[in-house]
């Protein structure tokens, strides 16, 4: 694991010069999140759980870095891939499956607004939110509050957490969780501007 994290530390220093605002504090979040499931031993158990971990590491770092509609989107959706592996092959009760269904349901059904507007104004690879109106924007939301802990969107969140082992646990609520925050400041800050 230890050379997974150096990896990744590389990858933060490489990043950190094109990273700026409240991207760079939540890019810091996340590092130290990783930091602290690297440093215990979350991970050792098994390989693969520290390359879903690794992976979801430069996903984040991508999505928090990026300027581009085209790669946020992307990495928004394969986030959704490491989290439901961790928790199929290292949940512990038969309810697992149940939640990875909500989980992948949820998400799903809730991001074809943002592909919807991804796939409609994303002319070129560097687009960003300022095409918005005021409903897009709304609808565009539902998008990014199914990811943070809102009411009624986020039954999926209760039996992911209770059937991921703790390692998903821990970046479901420090991880995950933060793409839909950011997400939703990143539309609020086009549409205010």
């Amino acid at each position: 694991m230890s050379a997974l994290f150096r990896l990744f530390a590389s990858l933060l220093a490489f990043f950190l010069i094109e990273i700026r605002g409240a991207s760079f504090l939540i890019v810091l979040i996340v590092f130290f999140v990783l930091t602290l499931v690297s440093s215990s031993e979350l991970c050792s158990c098994s390989s693969l759980s520290s390359v879903l971990v690794f992976r979801i590491a430069v996903i984040a770092l991508l999505f928090f870095s990026t300027e581009s509609l085209l790669v946020l989107f992307v990495c928004y959706e394969s986030s959704l891939i490491p989290v439901s592996l961790l928790l199929l092959v290292f949940g512990y009760q038969p309810e697992k499956t149940n939640a990875l269904f909500f989980l992948i349901i949820y998400l799903v059904v809730f991001s074809f607004p943002f592909l919807f507007f991804v796939v409609l104004y994303s002319g070129s690879i560097t687009s960003s939110f300022s095409q918005v109106g005021a409903f897009s924007g709304l609808v565009l939301s539902l998008s990014f509050m199914s990811k943070s802990p809102l009411f009624t969107l986020h039954a999926w969140l209760p039996k992911a957490h209770v059937e991921a082992p703790l390692v998903g646990s821990i970046l479901l609520s420090g991880i995950m969780l933060k793409f839909g925050g950011y997400g939703i400041l990143l539309l609020s800050a086009n549409l205010l501007s």
